[in-house]
């Protein structure tokens, strides 16, 4: 009887014990769940994408390669990885730009700021994210993908979108020797700005870069992107207008671009012709 007694009181102290661990306990980590675990992949029509984490610090950045259909880990491919705007998340597998880049024999990374969305999947808070904190972001993702085997570290590419164009700019000045191309679209750039001077960092990127930007855009106004050109002057930027396109281009806009999108990747020695 005693030995039963005590059997029972064993089971219900490791049932305290266990319902006591709740996934919001601090120091208890949530189990991510299997489709955003690393190395996680899917098969789409024309290529593929794996899920990839990158450490920055305390935080993960939680991101998709998109790759070719014959993806090779023995090769090396060009790189685009594309910043995503104000409380967004990265591209999926349906973006126009995404799917470009990988037709032409590139990779295509994708990815959430910590805490840059609501939404994001990847950790933080959104009420902690700052311009520093996504540029410390992008800055990590730059520096883990220099070390991936299969990327050509010489042909990395920068990608941004509104605010995520800022962070964009910022962060290519400050990485610029690891950076061949830059396409900014609707870029929230400003000549001031309370933690960073964009146009000052910026200039550190001495390659040529280009600017998309729609006629229906409800954020940004031309002013900004043309003012961006008065500075740096067409040596080193090209301003492509996309008639009739709003802020967050959709795919009807890209098809205006891609050409210009190609012919400067190409140009750069990013994109095979």
């Amino acid at each position: 009887m005693k030995k039963t007694i005590a059997i029972i009181l064993t089971v219900l102290f490791s049932l305290t014990i266990l319902t006591g661990c709740k996934a919001d306990d601090p120091g208890i980590t949530p189990k991510r769940p299997y489709s955003m675990s690393e190395g996680y992949e899917e098969e789409y029509k024309d290529f593929s994408s794996v899920i990839h984490w990158v450490k920055n610090g305390d935080l993960e950045i939680f991101g998709r390669i998109f790759r070719p259909s014959d993806f090779d880990e023995n090769k090396q491919y060009p790189v685009l990885i594309m910043s995503h705007g104000y409380n967004a998340t990265g591209a999926d597998a349906t973006n126009s730009l995404v799917k470009n880049i990988v037709a032409h024999d590139m990779l295509c990374y994708t990815f959430d700021f910590c805490g840059g969305s609501v939404l994001s999947k990847s950790d933080g808070e959104f009420e902690d994210m700052t311009v520093l904190t996504e540029i410390s972001d992008l800055t990590a993702i730059i520096d883990d993908f220099k070390n991936i085997d299969f990327v050509d570290s010489s042909k990395i590419a920068l990608f941004g979108s509104s605010f995520g164009g800022l962070v964009t700019s910022v962060t290519a000045g400050r990485t610029h020797e690891d950076i061949a191309a830059v396409i900014l679209q609707a870029p929230a750039i400003t000549v001031s700005n309370d933690l960073v001077d964009p146009y000052e960092e910026f200039d550190n990127f001495d390659k040529k870069f280009i600017v998309l930007w729609g006629t229906a855009d409800e954020s940004i106004e031309r002013s900004v992107v043309t003012d961006l050109f008065d500075y740096f002057g067409e040596d080193r930027m090209t301003l492509y207008i996309i008639e009739d396109a709003p802020h967050s281009f959709q795919p009807r806009d890209y098809e205006k671009c891609m050409d210009d999108i190609n012919a400067y990747l190409i140009e750069m020695g990013i994109m095979a012709e």
